[in-house]
């Protein structure tokens, strides 16, 4: 989930569009829903735990994340900090199907091109 929400830099997702992604394969909405609280609360808790309760933002069904507190290699990569120009070299999140929406992106940044 934080993966997810650190992808969208900021904007905001729905408990629906967060569970459409992160359990695209879960059959129950039941079952769905109840993931996403479980997976909600074990992140809050972690990012308590660890002093970065400020990161997660959530108001009226809705999910963000702080970008002014979060650091990380993929913001670098999009701002086009030099250091990190060489760190995409074509995979990104591959656990994930969802982040394969992400590639599009930064192939384009890198200068790729796809022929459909």
């Amino acid at each position: 989930m934080l993966a997810y929400l650190i992808c969208l830099r900021g904007a905001s997702a729905s408990r629906d569009e967060i569970c459409g992604n992160i359990f695209e394969y879960e059959d129950s909405a039941d079952k769905t829903i109840a993931n996403f609280k479980i997976i909600l609360h074990t992140l809050k808790k972690d990012l308590e735990k660890h002093g970065a309760g400020g990161i997660l933002i959530h108001s009226r069904n809705r999910y963000s994340i702080n970008t002014d507190l979060v650091t990380c290699d993929y913001f670098d990569y999009l701002t086009g900090k030099t250091t990190t120009q060489n760190a995409y070299h074509g995979e990104f999140m591959v656990q994930y199907s969802w982040a394969e929406q992400f590639i599009y992106m930064l192939d384009s940044i890198r200068g790729e091109s796809y022929e459909e």
